[in-house]
């Protein structure tokens, strides 16, 4: 019974974030659910009440919504994505890991917050920091600030790339592959690559996928790295759990009704857990994020997007 009180107030704050119109903002609804949950917890103070339904929302319902997810990734359409799109997600993600994580980390953040804002950036935002945050045990403080930092680094990625869209003369396939191998966010990425037409949202939205499917190696690494000391399981169950899911939409096995159900309801459990999540945060927690952070996300950003270039000039 008392875990009924945090379970109604996850869903109550899901189910807003779900009710906003955010696309004109590139905003999806777990950002949005975690901010109305943070705003939520801060005006009223101690969530003591609400603590065993959170906790349960937070992380049974957040593996939950992982293992769900892996219903959105279809691996033969993100192998047949062509070499030009794997390519350029694989470098990215290289690059944009190694910057966040060896060269140029997030100073006075923990290392586990680093490192999901790097696995973050680096592949699909939101959903990346969700998979990663219990392989790594991170405190639910690490990942909303992780969240928070990758979200107003993605709103300004964004805005730049569309600037410099209207600047030069790109393409609409360039455009496209640019913004779905940059952009974190879903929301961000069909916001920005809509302004070339329809060539290039097609484009930007396989690039998507293509770096929803590097999220699975990257978690077996995450895994290996550091289960391995604690004598934990090889691989967590949730995962395998996306693995097998992902294996039944690439096999055929959903029909297009199934899936839509089973997508649908990953993203309520993962909105209701950032919600949960958001409602645990404390005000004195964010501001260990300052505006140099997101002055240095957007210099490796311009970094990445200038190597980008150079590679489709030169190669691809």
């Amino acid at each position: 019974m008392e875990k009924l009180y945090g379970i109604a107030a996850a869903c109550g704050l899901a189910l807003a974030a779900r009710m906003i119109p955010w696309n004109g903002l590139g905003f999806g609804s777990m950002i949005w659910a975690i901010g109305l949950g943070a705003l939520l917890g801060w005006r009223f103070g101690s969530a003591r009440p609400f603590d065993p339904g959170l906790n349960l929302v937070s992380k049974q319902w957040l593996k939950a919504g992982i293992i769900l997810m892996g219903a959105n990734l279809h691996w033969v359409d993100a192998v047949s994505a062509g070499p030009r799109i794997v390519v350029l997600d694989m470098v990215n993600m290289a690059v944009v890991l190694i910057l966040l994580l060896y060269v140029w980390p997030f100073g006075g953040l923990s290392r586990r917050t680093q490192i999901l804002t790097a696995v973050g950036s680096g592949i699909c935002g939101a959903s990346a920091i969700a998979a990663a945050s219990p392989i790594i045990a991170a405190e639910e403080e690490e990942t909303g600030l992780s969240l928070a930092l990758v979200t107003g680094l993605g709103m300004a990625s964004m805005l730049l790339l569309t600037f410099l869209y209207r600047s030069f003369a790109f393409s609409a396939s360039v455009f496209g592959l640019l913004s779905g191998s940059l952009l974190q966010e879903t929301g961000h990425v069909v916001a920005a690559a809509a302004l070339a037409g329809p060539e290039a949202l097609e484009t930007a939205l396989l690039a998507k996928l293509v770096r929803v499917a590097m999220l699975l190696p990257v978690t077996l690494v995450l895994t290996r790295q550091f289960r391995s000391t604690a004598g934990g399981p090889a691989v967590p169950w949730f995962i395998l759990g996306f693995a097998a899911m992902s294996a039944l939409r690439s096999m055929e096995w959903l029909s297009p009704p199934m899936i839509d159900g089973i997508t649908g309801l990953s993203r309520w459990l993962l909105t209701a857990a950032m919600a949960a999540i958001g409602m645990k945060m404390k005000p004195n927690q964010l501001r260990k994020l300052r505006w140099s952070h997101l002055g240095q996300g957007l210099v490796l950003f311009a970094a990445v997007l200038a190597l980008d270039a150079l590679l489709l000039w030169l190669v691809l």
